[in-house]
């Protein structure tokens, strides 16, 4: 995930309104695993899909990645056994500000038909960050105006290994160029979204 992205996310969760990390168990029983990864990914995929091709005119999305995150019990914080799997997308578009209303209207509308329960948060500069949640589906929409959005989908509780340190849930890093300095590429101009 692009760290400005990232950012906005931290911001809304200190606010109460979504989450940087997996969902806590706070029964503090192992979860119940209810799905295979690739059942897992397969549904994640399709709420991405379906939440991007919502988005009219359409975005130009970056391919999705992949990654996990792991569960952990009650309050002494030990991994389970169990992950959930990510998929998320960006574009990269330069995104006007007065275009965000329009672009949050149409996930929070979508989001919404589908029958997930929205949490929405704005910054002082317009852009927005949406968690939605139903039937062990946690959703993220992250807007970061001018750069672009992300869109996430947690999905399932599927078995995890048995170490810990062997669960991908790192960020995947942004490109790097040949002096070890991130590559941000810039956002693409939409005839649309852009103006």
């Amino acid at each position: 995930m692009n760290p400005r992205l990232s950012v906005l996310s931290c911001v809304v969760a200190v606010l109460g309104v979504g989450g940087c990390s997996a969902l806590a168990n706070t029964a503090g029983l192992p979860a119940t695993v209810t799905a295979t990864e690739q059942q897992a990914r397969s549904k994640a995929e399709v709420l991405v899909d379906d939440t991007a091709a919502h988005i009219q005119p359409a975005l130009s999305w970056q391919a999705s990645t992949v990654g996990h995150n792991p569960n952990y019990t009650g309050v002494d914080g030990r991994y389970d056994g169990t992950m959930r799997v990510v998929v998320s997308r960006e574009a990269d578009v330069r995104l006007a500000k007065d275009r965000l209303p329009t672009l949050e209207a149409a996930i929070t509308d979508y989001w919404r038909q589908q029958g997930f329960q929205l949490q929405i948060g704005h910054a002082t500069d317009g852009n927005f960050a949406i968690d939605a949640t139903k039937d062990q589906v946690h959703l993220v929409a992250n807007s970061d105006a001018p750069w672009g959005i992300t869109i996430s989908a947690d999905v399932g509780t599927v078995k995890g290994p048995k170490d810990i340190n062997s669960v991908d849930g790192s960020p995947i890093p942004d490109p790097t160029g040949s002096n070890g300095t991130p590559i941000s590429p810039a956002p693409s101009v939409d005839p649309y979204w852009s103006h």
